[in-house]
């Protein structure tokens, strides 16, 4: 695809006029395209900030589209279902209709996200949660079942809980395969077989990194493909630590039996074969008692030899603990036991008894791998220190650019990562380092709008948030800056929940008193959440976390964005602690070159909150001083969009920034 082409898709008169309402000629989307299918062209990487206005979905869509092939395949990874459903619902449709072609594109989840029409159909033939409070989801489930469209947990309009869901969730370890009734049925393999005859797939970043662990052991879960865009780019590193770490804990064991067997409640996977006598219900009692009695003397063990006294909730390994062999040994032999009565079990039973069995190895592998440090370039940890029913283990790489590099990046003839923010100070090294990103072209595009009269700065001259006259000045600050907003809706982001639960405790009082109704994190779930808060006229949502990005709030449902506090990570928490150790072992310094970037990248996504649309305006307040008395304060301020910066409190000014277009 020419840059002519692209210049005369995107023109004012071109082909996606019509199809978008109404169209808006954007200069850094032509841009983008550009280099998109220039790189597609050429071959190697390409890095793109595309801030939000830009059109960047469409700017990769369109060159990719119009190149792949069965035999070349393209993948897209996003890190959010919510992006996943706007490329194959809007963005594709669009950017297809533009092109005037067919390409077939495909989305492809984890297993876990699929429904098992075999297992549900056995959980419903043998009156599994009859007695209790689920049989009314199993019935709608199983009544929903033929309706689903790709039997993905995401399509049904009602909530099911985790354990639930398990029960009945595609698995490998309780898989038919070609033996299965249902194999022509099957959403999971069905959405296999679309992405092997796709010329386009979709899918999330975790499963793209589950890829990539697969194939170092010669399988693999997407086909194989010649160009890869990342979009959200931004959250890789994360995905790939959490995706390539291990974890266990008791409650992790408990919650496994459970879901194997439990007697009182006549659910788990193996109640089929207790009720078929394929194993007797007694000795699997007695087998699941013996392993939770010396789970649970096992932790008070470490709990013990870890001799938690009140410090910190967590704290990280650097030596081998003293394994668990009888834990061990007693998880080998109930695993051993169930895969002898698989061997003479009907098929059901069989894959029942066989799956628990590999289920329980999975245990053990990980407990073993945790306890003797099996994984070199990891940082191991203790959490829940407190009580040993608590107690979990952890282990996450220290580093994944050098995974990703000799595993992801090496895949396809060309990636192209993209996201709104991926510079710090308008430089891309620091992600292409963390990420391990190839060399190659790379594209910062100017934001897409007039920050300096669509966003005002507030920065307040407050003390020092760790001086504890801190509080009561943000908490007035917070009052006074909410009243001034008579329009639209409030959102204030902390970065721990306790700061959250102290400001919110202090202000919803008064901020009823203003007619404002208060939401915060943690009253409901997320989706809900953000529907009463765009609901209510003058919503106050008090959040944190997974609201700093990802929110899509325009118009009024957003005029007032605070920020109670810098977003730097806790120094102290065993990832960060040992990133920053094995740049301080190099000869680097940990706050410059990791934990600084970090909160910038950090801080700008929850900037980007505010303005979505041309015609939207408001105010950002960062009530964090550090911003203006540390050296390092403006290099945060210089990354922001250039918006409008006032230092004291102007009412007409800012009110009328709050008011709206």
């Amino acid at each position: 695809m020419t840059s002519q082409t692209i210049t005369s898709l995107f023109s004012p008169t071109g082909a996606l006029t019509g199809l978008l309402h109404p169209y808006e000629e954007r200069p850094g989307q032509v841009r983008m395209a550009t280099a998109v299918a220039d790189t597609l062209e050429s071959g190697g990487s390409l890095m793109v900030e595309a801030g939000t206005g830009i059109g960047k979905s469409l700017a990769y869509l369109v060159p990719l589209l119009a190149r792949v092939t069965d035999e070349r395949r393209g993948v897209v990874s996003t890190h959010t279902i919510a992006l996943q459903q706007q490329l194959l619902a809007a963005d594709i449709p669009v950017a297809l209709a533009a092109l005037g072609t067919e390409v077939n594109v495909a989305l492809l989840l984890g297993r876990g996200n699929y429904l098992c029409l075999r297992k549900l159909n056995r959980q419903q033939l043998l009156g599994l949660f009859a007695d209790s409070d689920a049989a009314g989801r199993q019935r709608a489930l199983f009544e929903r079942a033929n309706s689903l469209k790709r039997g993905e947990r995401s399509e049904l309009d009602f909530a099911i809980p985790e354990a639930e869901w398990r029960l009945v969730a595609s698995s490998p370890d309780s898989c038919a395969g070609s033996r299965c009734p249902y194999v022509k049925e099957c959403f999971f393999q069905r959405a296999r077989r679309r992405a092997q005859s796709a010329d386009l797939v979709i899918t999330n970043h975790a499963l793209l990194l589950a890829d990539v662990v697969l194939r170092s052991s010669g399988a693999a879960v997407l086909p194989d493909y010649a160009y890869l865009v990342v979009d959200e780019a931004h959250r890789l590193e994360d995905a790939a630590t959490d995706q390539l770490g291990y974890r266990v804990s008791l409650g992790r064991l408990r919650g496994l039996v459970g879901e194997l067997h439990s007697p009182a409640r006549r659910t788990g996977s193996l109640t089929g074969a207790v009720m078929s006598k394929s194993v007797d219900s007694d000795e699997l009692t007695e087998h699941f008692s013996r392993i939770l009695d010396t789970a649970g003397a096992h932790f008070v063990t470490l709990h013990a030899g870890l001799g938690y006294g009140g410090e910190r909730e967590e704290r990280i390994l650097r030596e081998p603990l003293s394994v668990g062999a009888e834990l061990d040994a007693e998880l080998g032999r109930t695993s051993g036991w169930l895969e002898r009565l698989a061997d003479g079990a009907a098929e059901d039973e069989a894959l029942e008894l066989g799956g628990a069995a590999r289920l329980l190895d999975g245990y053990r592998r990980d407990l073993a791998g945790l306890e003797e440090r099996r994984w070199e370039g990891f940082v191991y940890w203790a959490d829940g220190l407190h009580d040993a029913a608590r107690l979990r283990l952890h282990a996450a790489p220290v580093e994944v650019g050098p995974i990703l590099e000799s595993g992801l990046w090496s895949i396809p003839e060309v990636a192209v990562a993209t996201s709104a923010t991926l510079t710090v100070g308008g430089d891309f090294s620091y992600l292409t380092t963390r990420l391990g990103f190839p060399p190659g072209e790379e594209l910062p595009l100017p934001p897409a709008f007039d920050f300096a009269t669509q966003a005002a700065l507030y920065l307040p001259r407050l003390p020092d948030p760790r001086d504890r006259t801190h509080f009561s000045e943000a908490v007035a600050e917070i009052r006074r800056l909410v009243e001034l907003n008579r329009v639209g809706g409030t959102l204030i982001l902390f970065t721990s929940h306790e700061a959250l639960r102290a400001f919110r405790s202090a202000l919803e009082e008064d901020l009823a008193a203003l007619g404002c109704e208060v939401l915060a994190q943690g009253d409901s779930d997320r989706t809900r959440l953000l529907r009463g808060f765009k609901e209510a006229r003058r919503g106050v949502l008090f959040a944190t976390a997974t609201f700093w990005e990802g929110v899509d709030l325009p118009g009024d449902e957003l005029r007032l964005l605070i920020i109670a506090r810098l977003p730097f990570a806790v120094p102290s928490d065993p990832v960060v602690a040992a990133r920053s150790e094995a740049i301080e072992k190099r000869g680097g310094r940990p706050f410059e070159e990791y934990s600084l970037p970090e909160a910038v990248l950090r801080l700008r996504q929850g900037f980007g909150r505010l303005v979505r649309k041309k015609t939207d305006r408001g105010v950002v307040a960062i009530l964090d001083s550090r911003v203006l008395t540390k050296a390092y304060g403006a290099r945060m301020l210089a990354a922001l969009p250039p918006a409008r910066r006032f230092g004291s409190f102007q009412a007409d000014a800012l009110g009328a920034y709050l008011a709206g277009p």
